[in-house]
C-alpha cells in the first residue's frame, strides 16, 4: 500500500471551497493535469466522474463516501490497482483547511501512487486561488 496526504490552508470560506470542488466541470480551471471531466448525474454516493487527462487518458472514478459540505471520497480502479483519495475540507478558527489524502493499493501502488499525487500541492493551491476569486469578500 502507499499513501499520501497533502494539504492547504485559504481564508476562503469553507461553503466556497466545497462549492467549487464539486463542480467537477470546472475541475480543469484549477486543475491543469486535466482537460476535461464530468459527472454522471448528480453529486452524491455512487456517481461516477470521467476525466480526461492531458496526454488523453480517460479516467473514471466513482463516488463512494460523502459527508455533504465536508469531504468526499471516490475510487479509480487501474487494473489490479485500486486509488481511493479522500477530499476534506474543515474549518480551523477563521481559516479553511483543504487535505487531500490518497492510498493506493495493488501491485503497481508505489509507482501509481507517486505519478497520480506529484502535483497536488499545486492542485490545492490553485483550488485554493479559484476559489477565493470567486469569493465574496470575507
Amino acid at each position: 500500500m502507499w499513501s499520501s496526504t497533502h494539504t492547504v490552508v485559504s481564508d476562503v470560506p469553507s461553503e466556497v471551497l466545497w462549492s467549487r470542488l464539486i463542480d467537477v466541470a470546472r475541475w480543469p480551471e484549477w486543475n491543469r493535469g486535466l482537460t476535461s471531466a464530468e459527472l454522471d448525474g448528480e453529486f452524491s454516493t455512487g456517481s461516477m466522474i470521467r476525466t480526461v487527462t492531458m496526454d488523453g487518458q480517460t479516467v473514471c472514478s466513482r463516488i463512494v463516501g460523502m459527508d455533504l459540505g465536508r469531504s468526499f471520497d471516490d475510487r479509480t480502479d487501474i487494473g489490479d490497482v485500486q486509488v481511493h483519495v479522500r477530499h476534506e475540507i474543515s474549518e480551523v478558527g477563521s481559516h479553511s483547511v483543504v487535505t487531500f489524502s490518497v492510498e493506493v493499493r495493488g501491485d503497481a501502488a508505489d509507482e501509481i501512487g507517486r505519478a497520480s499525487s506529484v502535483d497536488l500541492p499545486e492542485i490545492l493551491a490553485n483550488l485554493a486561488v479559484s476559489a477565493a476569486a470567486a469569493s465574496p469578500v470575507r
